[in-house]
Parts: C-alpha cells; structure tokens; sequence
C-alpha cells in the first residue's frame, strides 16, 4: 500500500469552509449561511476565509 500524507489542520479547515459556501451559494450572514452551518460568528468566518485565501 501507497503512503497517505495526512491533510494539516489548515488543508482540512479550508476543505471544509468551501464546502459550506457551496452548499449555502456562497452566502456567508444570515439564515443557512455558511457561518450559521459551521457554528462560528460570520466576522470569524470572513476572517478565516481571508487568512485561508479563499474568495466567494
């Protein structure tokens, strides 16, 4: 069997954000936006977006 390198906590983060923000539109605020789906406050998740270098 192959080696698997183990994604960081960053790459897994990241993943997971743009998940959201597809399954949500792209939306970020309001209800069944992609910060009411991760459970962090929407500033948190713009903050984490722009430190990760995701664009909507």
């Amino acid at each position: 069997m192959g080696e698997h390198r183990l994604k960081t906590i960053e790459e897994n983060e990241r993943a997971h954000i743009i998940t959201a923000l597809r399954q949500c539109g792209g939306r970020i605020r309001g209800i069944n936006g992609a910060a009411e789906i991760l459970g962090v406050p929407p500033t948190t998740l713009a903050s984490k977006m722009q430190k990760l270098g995701i664009k909507r």
